[in-house]
């Protein structure tokens, strides 16, 4: 009987080893993300402050939370405080220092300075975190697109098949990329 009793135990034991580890495996792979909420209402057709139409790209300022969103249709730049609440309206339609033509990335430095890709004006803005225009940067093939800004201010903005990489003062390096399955390329639909 003390022989049978220990084997019982001894699955016991196992039994509630096994069942530990599937608890923590199933609390592991439970989904990532979990709906907050929606803002920036419209439907495409939208033009006022807080409406979006055609969102392109988003950006979060990393010191203050503000939600950035490229509104490509309406040729502006949507801000909104990271509960959603609208705050303000940033650009008009042009080609000036300033204006948008369908602007589409966008990014927000360690600094608070604010680069925007407009791939209607082919260029990169860069604004101070007042949205005062500083400076336009970039020759490109395509139209830049989605950017980046790196934690050291580096910008990367895509263009076609191609990756171009900017100091925080506009000057390029070297791109990388291009058009390809393979390694290090990029296919460009």
């Amino acid at each position: 009987m003390t022989v049978l009793y220990r084997r019982y135990l001894a699955i016991l034991a196992t039994l509630a080893v096994s069942v530990s580890v599937m608890l923590s495996t199933a609390q592991a792979s439970a989904p990532a993300f979990k709906y907050i909420r929606s803002f920036g209402s419209g439907n495409g057709m939208q033009s006022g402050p807080g409406r979006l139409s055609t969102p392109q790209g988003v950006a979060v300022s990393p010191s203050s939370g503000e939600v950035y969103v490229a509104d490509s249709m309406n040729s502006r730049i949507e801000v909104f405080k990271p509960t959603g609440q609208f705050l303000l309206t940033v650009g008009r339609q042009g080609s000036k220092p300033g204006q948008f033509a369908d602007p589409f990335g966008i990014g927000v430095s360690q600094k608070g300075n604010v680069y925007v890709a407009g791939s209607g004006n082919g260029q990169v803005e860069e604004f101070s975190p007042t949205w005062k225009y500083i400076r336009s940067f970039g020759t490109f093939v395509s139209n830049p697109g989605p950017l980046a800004v790196a934690p050291n201010g580096d910008v990367y903005v895509t263009d076609g098949n191609h990756i171009l990489h900017f100091t925080p003062k506009g000057a390029e390096y070297p791109s990388f990329g291009g058009p390809g399955t393979g390694n290090g390329q990029f296919s460009s639909t």
